[in-house]
């Protein structure tokens, strides 16, 4: 078998892996990261990534490093950094992805989340806001740009980005998650 379609079939096994691995909590109002998604069980701690996960990393270090052409390559080992709580790491892959591949939605809104964890909010921002010039009802999007408005002091957009979110999307997680945010907001200052 030829070593391509080995390393096709790795990829793929382990693409089914970071799927699983994928799914997350939301954070509350004024946690980092702003974000549709949280941390649960299946992703380790920043201390306790498994060998296997800190071996894929490698592998796919290793990948693209011989062919840094796949913008899924780029993805995949990008989720696997932001898995492993290493979002300065994440963020370099994410941005290689994205050049290739700049329509991949979900991985700009993970992207967006490591930028903001490494304190690139202004960047954060941007990728949020490009996700809604192409999806102007984008929930993730919506709802973390009205996170990282909320973490940043400014309360009055925080409500308009959580108020087109509740206003496309009401009985979505994250409108939920957005109206018990509002709730927490100090109230809006009073027009002069």
């Amino acid at each position: 078998m030829n070593s391509k379609y080995i390393l096709l079939i790795g990829v793929l096994l382990l693409v089914g892996v970071v799927v699983v691995a994928v799914m997350r909590k939301s954070p509350s109002l004024g946690a980092a990261p702003p974000s549709s998604k949280g941390f649960s069980s299946s992703t380790p701690s920043k201390e306790n990534a498994s060998k296997s996960v800190v071996e894929q990393i490698n592998h796919l270090k290793d990948v693209v490093k011989k062919d840094s052409t796949s913008a899924s390559v780029n993805f995949e080992l990008a989720q696997l950094l932001q898995d492993a709580h290493r979002p300065s790491e994440a963020t370099e892959y994410y941005a290689r992805g994205l050049a290739l591949d700049p329509s991949n939605t979900t991985s700009r809104i993970d992207y967006s989340l490591c930028l903001y964890e490494v304190g690139r909010i202004p960047e954060a921002m941007d990728q949020n806001h490009r996700v809604l010039r192409k999806h102007p009802s984008n929930p993730e999007a919506l709802y973390n740009l009205g996170a990282l408005y909320a973490n940043t002091g400014r309360n009055d957009s925080a409500r308009v980005y959580w108020g087109k979110l509740l206003n496309k999307h009401a009985g979505h997680e994250l409108a939920t998650k957005a109206r018990e945010n509002l709730k927490q907001l100090p109230a809006a200052s009073p027009a002069m």
